[in-house]
């Protein structure tokens, strides 16, 4: 919100990079996907993790080599649901049964300059869900993301 100079939040239809695309210009964020496909990540993250009953403990140690963009970053462990269903009861979209992905349960944060830490989660038991940890670096700043990536939960003894 503040990133994109807003007094309030909104569900933007593209959002790149932290950065807010209008569903109208739809060369814009190709051409930022393009550019951003280019970059080298200025940030590197080793990511762990393991089942302990139904909890899972992750672990993840993130550098930034800058530190200029260190210390205007900070790194993040989500815990996503895959394949979540609901049914619409109301609203234009009543009676449709919709598929949801990538829906974040739980988010912890640490500032970049610590370059590691540890979070616990707890995975509910819940059939066709497919859980996953999403890990990374962002810009606090600018909302650029440095480095991202995503550890599916199915395999993780």
């Amino acid at each position: 919100m503040r990133a994109n100079g807003r007094t309030f939040v909104v569900t933007p239809q593209i959002l790149l990079q932290g950065h807010e695309f209008p569903s109208s210009d739809r060369r814009a964020p190709e051409s930022a996907l393009d550019r951003v496909a280019r970059e080298p990540a200025t940030a590197t993250i080793e990511l762990t993790a393991t089942r302990e009953g139904k909890d899972i403990a992750a672990s993840i140690d993130a550098r930034v080599a800058d530190a200029g963009a260190r210390a205007k970053s900070a790194v993040s462990i989500a815990y996503v649901d895959n394949a979540l269903v609901s049914d619409v009861k109301a609203g234009e979209n009543k009676g449709v049964r919709l598929t949801h992905d990538h829906v974040v349960r739980a988010l912890k944060s640490s500032p970049a300059s610590a370059e590691s830490f540890s979070a616990r989660f707890t995975i509910p038991s819940e059939p066709g869900v497919s859980p996953a940890l999403v890990a990374f670096v962002q810009n606090t700043v600018t909302g650029d993301v440095l480095q991202a990536l995503a550890l599916p939960l199915a395999d993780c003894r």
